[in-house]
């Protein structure tokens, strides 16, 4: 059940379910949202590239890089894997022109940063992850409001390796699209999304949360 005890205004701290930091699964990712209800597509794409997007044309894609510019593949439970000194990548469109969007990642919450909406509602950022941020599995959540003023907050699984254990954590499988089709309620609920254009092969399931979660 995710509830929501008063509307947000500012996005000073992270978004709470349950008055707890969402933890998102490489296989569930989390949308917290106040709008109408939404359809979710979420497409891994070559094993490297995450991405949502819902019917109304908004698209987040996030993806984990190297200092030198190369993608980082997902692990082998379809979490987007990285180490210090690497980069999550943050690119879509959708929220409030001229509004500030505001990247976290937790358990231990830590503010990445800060990213400017252009005036076409898209936005773009690459975000260290430093030597701070402790090894394992975490939470990357991206939080703004769309342009009618609604809060949106994307969740997605991160896992935070030592540098000898990145490439034994990728899934090093032929290219492979998975798609995914998520039902979601107007009470928020986290999302993380990065992406592609191309698909290649299609995996779907649906998940409710929201209001829905009250028959639980």
């Amino acid at each position: 059940m995710v509830n929501v005890v008063a509307p947000i205004t500012n996005l000073s701290q992270p978004v709470l379910a349950d008055n707890q930091l969402p933890k998102a699964e490489p296989d569930n990712p989390i949308v917290i949202q106040t709008g109408p209800d939404t359809t979710w597509d979420v497409i891994t794409i070559n094993n490297r590239v995450v991405q949502m997007r819902d019917t109304a044309n908004f698209r987040l894609t996030v993806t984990a890089m190297t200092a030198t510019g190369e993608m980082s593949q997902v692990n082998t439970r379809g979490a987007i894997t990285l180490t210090h000194g690497h980069y999550i990548t943050v690119t879509g469109d959708g929220y409030k022109p001229g509004t500030e969007v505001v990247a976290w990642l937790f358990s231990k919450p830590r503010r990445l940063g800060t990213i400017r909406v252009a005036t076409n509602g898209s936005f773009e950022s690459k975000l260290l992850v430093d030597s701070s941020v402790e090894f394992g599995e975490h939470t990357a959540q991206v939080n703004g409001f769309t342009a009618s003023g609604e809060l949106r907050s994307l969740n997605l699984a991160v896992e935070v390796v030592e540098p000898t254990q990145l490439n034994s954590a990728a899934n090093t499988g032929s290219v492979i699209t998975q798609w995914r089709t998520l039902s979601l309620m107007l009470i928020p609920a986290f999302v993380l999304a990065v992406g592609f254009p191309f698909v290649l092969a299609r995996r779907r399931r649906s998940l409710a949360s929201g209001r829905k979660h009250d028959d639980s």
